[in-house]
C-alpha cells in the first residue's frame, strides 16, 4: 500500500478529517517523518526510521499535534534522523532513557551529581536560584536531548537589559548541557549554547569621596544607635568599605583568619583562592576593638552564634 503524503503545513493538519480507521500521513517534504490520525480525532506526530542494524521499520512517537508544534516536531524529527545515521536507535532501552529526561530531571541531577559534589555553597545558592527562578519556568518541560540554540538565544534575549546576569545564565547553561553529554543525555558536541553569543560587559570603576564615607559611616553610627540595624551586621559594612574584601569573605570571616598582630587577614577559600589581605590602621582597631566582645567563631555573626551573618 502506497504510503499518503502531503506537504506538512499547520493548515494542513488541522483539515485532516477524521476516518473510521485509524491513518497515517507522511510529509512531503522529510521522510518518514509523519503523523497518525485516530479514530477521535487525535493527532500524533511520529518517526518512522530503520535503525542501521538493518532491523525493520521502526516508529518513535514526537508529541500530539497541539502539545506540541510543526516546527518543533519536525526539529525533533531531523535530530532523531542524524542520531540514527550515527548509529542509534531510539526504540532502545537506552535511547528511551536518555530521551525520557526532561531538562527538570537534568537541573536535578545537576545540582545533585555536581554542584553538591564540586561547587562552593555560595556558587551552589547562586545555581539553585538561577535554576528556580529562569530555567525551570522556561525550559522545565522540554526534554534535555531537544533544547536547541533557539531555546537558549530566546531565553538570554530577556536579559538585554541586565547584560551581566544573562551571561551569568548562559554559563550555567553551559556547565549544565556539558555535563549532559558526559552522562550520555546529550550527544557529544551537542551543546545548545555554542553560538550563542554573550552580551558585552563593560567595567564600572566608582569610587567613593571623602564626604561620601563620611556621610556613610554617620548613618552607620545612626541606624545602629536607633537599633535599626545590628551591630553585627554594621562591623560587616564597615569592613567591606575599609578592606576591599567581597562580601562572602567578610560574612564568612572567622577569628581564626584573622591575624591583629600582622594587621592582615589570612583567608583560606576566597573566590581566587587562598590569599592575605593587609589591613589599614583603621580596620585593624576596628577588629581589635570587636575581638575584645567575640561571643563566635565568627567575626560577624547571625542570630544563632554558630552561623555566620547571612
Amino acid at each position: 500500500m502506497t504510503d499518503r503524503s502531503i506537504r506538512f503545513t499547520k493548515t494542513a493538519i488541522e483539515k485532516l478529517a477524521l476516518e473510521a480507521l485509524r491513518y497515517e500521513v507522511f510529509d512531503s517534504a522529510t521522510p518518514g517523518f509523519g503523523i497518525r490520525v485516530s479514530r477521535t480525532g487525535e493527532k500524533t506526530f511520529f518517526l518512522r526510521y530503520r535503525p542501521k542494524s538493518g532491523a525493520q521499520h521502526r516508529r518513535v512517537t514526537l508529541g500530539r499535534f497541539g502539545e506540541v508544534t510543526l516546527d518543533q516536531a519536525r526539529s525533533h524529527a531531523l535530530k532523531l534522523k542524524g542520531r540514527i545515521v550515527e548509529g542509534a536507535d531510539p526504540n532502545s532501552d537506552r535511547e528511551k532513557r536518555k530521551a525520557a529526561s526532561t531538562m527538570k530531571d537534568l537541573t536535578e541531577r545537576f545540582l545533585r551529581d555536581h554542584v553538591e559534589v564540586h561547587c562552593k555553597a555560595s556558587t551552589a545558592r547562586n545555581y539553585r536560584s538561577q535554576i528556580r527562578d529562569y530555567v525551570l519556568p522556561r525550559l522545565g518541560r522540554l526534554l534535555a536531548s531537544e533544547v536547541d540554540p533557539g531555546h537558549v538565544s530566546k531565553l538570554i534575549a530577556t536579559f538585554k537589559d541586565r547584560p551581566y546576569q544573562g551571561n551569568r545564565l548562559r554559563a550555567l547553561l553551559s556547565k549544565m548541557f556539558r555535563m549532559a553529554e558526559v552522562w550520555g543525555i546529550r550527544p557529544l558536541g551537542s551543546n545548545p549554547c555554542m553560538g550563542v553569543p554573550k552580551y558585552k560587559e563593560s567595567k564600572r570603576h566608582r569610587h567613593l569621596g571623602v564626604d561620601e564615607l563620611a556621610s556613610i559611616g554617620e548613618a552607620l553610627d545612626q541606624a545602629e544607635e536607633r537599633g535599626d540595624a545590628t551591630s553585627e551586621g554594621v562591623l560587616a559594612l564597615r569592613l567591606l568599605l575599609l578592606t576591599g574584601c567581597r562580601r562572602g569573605e567578610i560574612l564568612n570571616l572567622r577569628w581564626e583568619h584573622v591575624d591583629l598582630e600582622a594587621g592582615a587577614l589570612n583567608l583560606p577559600d576566597s573566590k581566587t583562592g587562598a590569599k592575605r589581605v593587609v589591613l589599614a590602621p583603621p580596620a585593624v582597631a576596628l577588629l581589635a576593638e570587636a575581638a575584645g566582645q567575640k561571643l563566635s567563631p565568627w567575626v560577624c555573626p547571625g542570630r544563632d552564634l554558630k552561623l555566620p551573618l547571612v
